[in-house]
């Protein structure tokens, strides 16, 4: 019985069927590359806006404090901001704030100074006027509006001011 001759030996594949196994290969390769671009484009950019723009933490208030209240750890987080925005003198430490009364009522986010707690120097109204200047003790409820900045143990020199 003759036997069939063997399929001649082939020695290169068709180029459709290789085109077909690589292409999927070639895409992958092109997605990592792409990810990889814009992970080491996305931190190029970001030292160099660090760079420009250092920033510096300060103390924050966590929510609305009201005047008179001691401040606790929870009462104040730590919050990043450009230098040329930040606050002369402000807090740049936790313990700074915590366990000091304050002057004055204090809303959320808002940056704690020193002349925002009692016994601190430049805190309350007195030390914000100009030295030699007097005034009166007038009630407060001669007033539309409750006085602000003024605390325990102020010597008000200035209440109101006319030419």
């Amino acid at each position: 019985m003759p036997s069939k001759p063997p399929p001649a030996a082939q020695t290169t594949p068709r180029w459709i069927e290789g085109y077909r196994r690589r292409v999927p290969f070639y895409i992958a390769i092109a997605i990592l590359l792409a990810f990889l671009t814009a992970y080491l484009a996305f931190n190029y950019l970001d030292q160099i806006r660090k760079q420009e723009h250092p920033v510096f933490p300060v103390v924050i208030a966590a929510s609305d404090l009201s005047a008179g209240s001691s401040i606790a750890a929870d009462d104040v987080r730590l919050f990043s901001i450009a230098e040329e925005l930040r606050p002369l003198h402000a807090y740049d430490d936790l313990s700074d704030a915590i366990g000091k009364d304050l002057a004055r009522s204090i809303q959320a986010k808002e940056i704690l100074l020193p002349t925002d707690f009692v016994g601190e120097p430049g805190s309350g109204l007195s030390a914000k006027l100009p030295v030699g200047s007097w005034g009166l003790i007038l009630p407060t409820t001669w007033f539309v509006a409750p006085l602000r900045n003024v605390v325990t143990g102020d010597q008000i020199d200035l209440l109101a001011y006319q030419p």
